[in-house]
């Protein structure tokens, strides 16, 4: 099967949100630790936030839409939600609530767009 324009677009736009996760990692992390801000623990939370949109893009644009992208995006918030456990040095109960939030909103998201794209059919 072929990759289709949508499925390239998937993968770059996947490859943007994870180089926005790194650039806020490496500046808005260092900037709310060195003024001593609370921020709801996003700063420690970013790459919970940025990993489940960015890896369910990328998947969905390698596997080619062989799977629904939702298919996709359950198992990208097990996937991530399991290896807090296993890959984590310090186990913190924010970045899990992150992932399920993240994954959510990365659903509604993509049920408003297919929503707003049933709405308006190609001619």
């Amino acid at each position: 099967m072929k990759h289709t324009k949508k499925h390239i677009i998937a993968i770059i736009l996947g490859f943007i949100i994870m180089l926005t996760g790194v650039f806020l990692s490496n500046t808005y992390r260092p900037y709310i630790y060195r003024k001593h801000l609370f921020d709801f623990h996003i700063a420690d939370t970013i790459s919970s936030w940025i990993l489940v949109p960015s890896t369910t893009l990328i998947a969905w644009g390698i596997i080619k839409g062989r799977d629904s992208i939702n298919k996709i995006l359950i198992c990208c918030v097990i996937v991530l939600f399991i290896s807090e456990f296993i890959f984590s040095n310090t186990f913190d109960i924010f970045d899990l609530i992150a992932t399920v939030i993240s994954g959510s909103v990365t659903y509604i998201v993509y049920a408003l767009y297919m929503a707003s794209r049933n709405k308006h059919p190609k001619k």
